[in-house]
């Protein structure tokens, strides 16, 4: 384990919208030179305070396409990637089901940028008295109705669920992966900040989106569901906590700002935004319901303090893009567009909603036959034993998300399956409707994504 944090190396020169060989030219780290990437002992170092910031400008949907794409670090990645070696099992599935033919990719771990780019953005003035209202703040349209053409790609689906917690699972997977580039921090970053474009625009880290989904008339949480604020570079929803988990880990990287911008009810935000349930998440602090005014003001404030920006990258990461990074592997998301697809819909679903999405949009265990073939072609009799032989997967008996996605990614590993990025992403679209759909397809037409095959290496 290396005993230098993150907080320590700084990138020398400022690059705008780099690709992948300038980013090599910049500057180095040195973990970048390991095969496995160590996690920092420091808890608090893992994310510097001169991080990505605005550096990568974002583009509107009509600029998105207009953006050169970056040299090729690695070209293109041939269709099939695995031999189908175990044609036995794959007639099997086959004859259960026509979608029989999906495999999967390994297992896989994360690893969390450092810094990347770092933020020539000055740092905003500090305010606990008085602010001065926000100009800039999405909002519900003010039309009775809005065609569904026209509905905000940005908010989050009726559905969504920040429902698992898949940290513990993520670490103990152990990858072996036959890609062409590292899974670095700049490429997570890299891939997070293409989606985040959907979300937080040209305003970054102080996009506001003040209970839109609920205010919205023809969308399908109108009246039935507040999500509350919506804060950052992907909008961290106020309702499902994850709002609350950023505001701690603001609160731990610049103290003295967060106490005194949030002045003088930072410590019952962040009591109210962590709270047990959803509607005690939603209560008023300070008398007012963080959507409305002054909390607004201050939050957008908050997003213009670089600690805080970094403080936003690291909840993307941490809450977000790691936990999914496992499943994603073993269906076959391992591009840089792939997983960019499978982010998005983790997004606007949320972690537990995005994933169950995604592998009942993928899965060839579509039936009970199917997985009863795919347990005898591994060897196993019961769901239980197959969990037992299994590293990371929790001891349930039941056949779950985790189970779900590892038996797939098992099947591949024998050679039973083949499926390539391109066939994930495909399968995405198909299952995908309205706004999804939209934010999906664009994705899939942005130049910027080079389609190189990801390689993960172990945690240690």
């Amino acid at each position: 384990m290396m005993t230098q944090t993150l907080n320590t190396i700084v990138p020398n020169t400022i690059v705008s919208n780099p690709s992948r060989q300038q980013l090599g030219q910049v500057w180095t780290h040195p973990l970048m030179a390991e095969e496995a990437i160590p996690e920092p002992a420091s808890p608090t170092g893992q994310y510097p305070d001169a991080v990505w910031s605005t550096a990568m400008p974002a583009s509107s949907f009509a600029e998105t396409n207009q953006v050169p794409e970056p040299p090729s670090a690695t070209g293109q990645y041939p269709d099939e990637l695995w031999t189908t070696g175990n044609t036995t099992m794959a007639q099997g599935l086959e004859s259960a089901s026509d979608t029989a033919d999906v495999p999967e990719p390994p297992s896989a771990i994360g690893q969390y940028p450092d810094e990347v780019w770092a933020s020539p953005r000055p740092e905003a003035p500090v305010e606990s008295t008085s602010p001065e209202p926000v100009s800039h703040i999405q909002s519900a349209p003010t039309t009775p109705e809005t065609p569904p053409s026209e509905l905000f790609l940005s908010f989050k689906e009726v559905d969504y669920a920040d429902d698992l917690d898949l940290s513990g699972n993520l670490a103990q997977m152990s990858i072996e992966s036959d890609g062409q580039v590292d899974l670095s921090f700049q490429e997570i970053y890299r891939i997070i900040r293409r989606v985040a474009e959907a979300d937080s625009g040209a305003d970054l880290y102080s996009a506001l989106s003040a209970d839109r989904e609920y205010e919205t008339p023809g969308q399908p949480a109108h009246q039935t569901r507040h999500f509350g604020l919506g804060f950052g570079l992907v909008l961290f929803p106020q309702e499902s906590g994850l709002l609350g988990k950023l505001l701690r880990i603001m609160q731990r990287r610049d103290t003295v700002a967060f106490t005194s911008l949030f002045a003088p009810h930072s410590e019952a935000l962040l009591t109210t935004a962590n709270a047990a349930t959803a509607q005690e998440r939603l209560q008023p602090v300070g008398g007012e319901l963080l959507w409305r005014e002054p909390w607004l003001t201050r939050f957008h404030q908050a997003g213009g303090l670089p600690a805080f920006q970094t403080a936003q990258n690291e909840a993307a990461i941490e809450h977000q893009f790691r936990p999914m990074l496992g499943i994603a592997y073993e269906l076959g998301f391992r591009s840089d567009r792939a997983l960019a697809m499978v982010y998005d819909r983790i997004v606007t679903r949320g972690l537990g909603g995005g994933l169950r999405w995604v592998i009942q949009s993928v899965t060839p265990l579509q039936t009970e036959e199917q997985r009863r073939q795919a347990l005898r072609t591994l060897g196993y009799d019961t769901i239980a034993t197959f969990q037992a032989a299994s590293p990371g997967l929790p001891q349930t008996g039941q056949f779950d998300l985790l189970t779900h996605a590892a038996m797939v990614g098992a099947l591949r590993r024998q050679g039973v399956m083949t499926i390539s990025p391109n066939d994930a992403v495909a399968r995405l679209l198909a299952a995908a409707q309205g706004t999804a759909k939209q934010r999906l397809l664009r994705l899939q037409t942005l130049s910027q994504f080079e389609d190189v095959i990801y390689r993960l290496s172990a945690m240690t």
